[in-house]
């Protein structure tokens, strides 16, 4: 029931109830000479956030890029979509932003998506940027030193997580503590005169160190 100022021409009503979706809400008016006009319109109630996914990095990867792009999956049209406040480009379903700048170490990402109601839904993942390389040092040889034994064990510490360690290519052990480790490779065959070794290891974003060092074999007898 409206009640009407007919010196202002203002009318007002009771707080109408919405049901989620479309409403047709019908507006009637009666003058004091009986006559009825009417008018109809339609409001649409969407109390549901919408859904975001971010597809193109899982939560806590590790990379050794620090300009990457940001992109994934929504659960409805017409959203606008920002990055860390940064606007996305949004193509039906899709989102993307390319040229997202990481900080090394942690990188919090927050993807928010807001409907026509001002519903948001957001998602946040964290990425590691780690742009430094893994340092190696070989413990059981000095370089240059010279031995008399043709197959050797190699092995060393490394200063930080790695996927793997090699030794002249050939994967050795490894050993992962907290924030180092150690590696060791138990059969290095050497060639008479100077042999180089060269240790590598590759670290969690991919970064890939290496250390190289000389050894001598001399098996001939003075």
């Amino acid at each position: 029931i409206y009640q009407c100022d007919w010196s202002s021409d203002v009318c007002s009503s009771d707080l109408l109830k919405l049901i989620e979706g479309a409403n047709t809400i019908s507006i009637s008016a009666t003058d004091r000479a009986g006559n009825i006009g009417t008018k109809n319109i339609i409001v649409n109630l969407d109390t549901i956030l919408p859904e975001v996914d971010i597809t193109s990095q899982a939560d806590g990867v590790n990379l050794n890029t620090p300009v990457i792009s940001i992109a994934g999956a929504l659960s409805e049209e017409q959203l606008v979509v920002s990055v860390n406040d940064r606007i996305a480009k949004v193509t039906e379903l899709a989102y993307t932003l390319d040229r997202f700048n990481l900080n090394e170490g942690a990188n919090s990402i927050t993807v928010s998506a807001t409907d026509r109601a001002g519903n948001a839904g957001t998602k946040s993942i964290s990425i590691n940027l780690d742009t430094v390389l893994p340092v190696i040092d070989i413990t059981s040889h000095a370089d240059n030193v010279y031995l008399n034994t043709p197959v050797i064990p190699v092995s060393g510490v490394f200063n930080e997580v790695v996927l793997e360690v090699t030794v002249n290519g050939a994967r050795a052990v490894v050993k992962n503590g907290s924030y180092s480790g150690l590696f060791s490779f138990s059969g290095q065959n050497l060639t008479e005169g100077p042999n180089s070794i060269m240790v590598a290891a590759t670290d969690i974003a991919g970064n890939k160190g290496n250390k190289v060092l000389t050894i001598n074999l001399d098996t001939i007898p003075p």
